[in-house]
């Protein structure tokens, strides 16, 4: 058991909330989003299947079969890396994951104390428009939940030099973006 807050938080009782802190989008960035009526048709995310790169509109993203996918970018291990990359077995999904830092382990610990049915790393890129012209994120993590209603799409480390682009587009965000209106993600 933890305390958080004065609150008593059991591994066994938990949920999503107690785990991971979610990172609001400032208003300011916000702000610098393109979005209007048209946002959800504007904006994409590219999946890879079976060696191809598919891309579909932020609106049908319902309807993508996330199970058959890949990771639309892999991460290699060598001598004198600056992060820590690892493999992380999670019971929840019986298998290792793989991590490119700490923040990441910790981040897949808490995932498997929620009993995710599945994590799929690096599950796609969402291109997006902001004031300053368009740019990309790659999430961290896919988690599908328990009861396969949707899925939570992650970094580890919002708010840092890897989350943002140049310094004059917004923050990217921890949890739940404003695609994953869309999407009932």
């Amino acid at each position: 058991m933890s305390t958080r807050a004065g609150a008593v938080v059991r591994s066994d009782t938990c949920g999503l909330d107690d785990l991971v802190v979610p990172y609001g989008i400032e208003e300011a960035a916000r702000d610098l989003l393109t979005l209007g009526e048209s946002w959800p048709r504007r904006w994409a995310t590219t999946w890879r299947f079976a060696g191809d790169e598919v891309v579909w509109p932020v609106r049908d993203l319902a309807g993508v079969p996330v199970f058959s996918s890949e990771p639309v970018r892999r991460f290699t291990w060598r001598a004198r890396q600056r992060h820590r990359p690892g493999m992380q077995f999670m019971v929840s999904t019986r298998r290792h994951h793989g991590f490119e830092s700490l923040e990441e382990q910790r981040l897949l610990l808490a995932l498997d104390f929620l009993r995710v049915a599945e994590v799929l790393p690096q599950p796609f890129r969402l291109g997006f428009e902001h004031a300053a012209g368009r740019a990309e994120h790659t999430p961290d993590f896919l988690a599908v939940m328990p009861d396969g209603a949707g899925g939570c799409s992650m970094s580890g480390r919002a708010g840092s030099s890897s989350t943002r682009t140049r310094s004059s587009s917004p923050r990217r965000w921890r949890r739940r973006p404003p695609a994953a209106g869309a999407t009932r993600w």
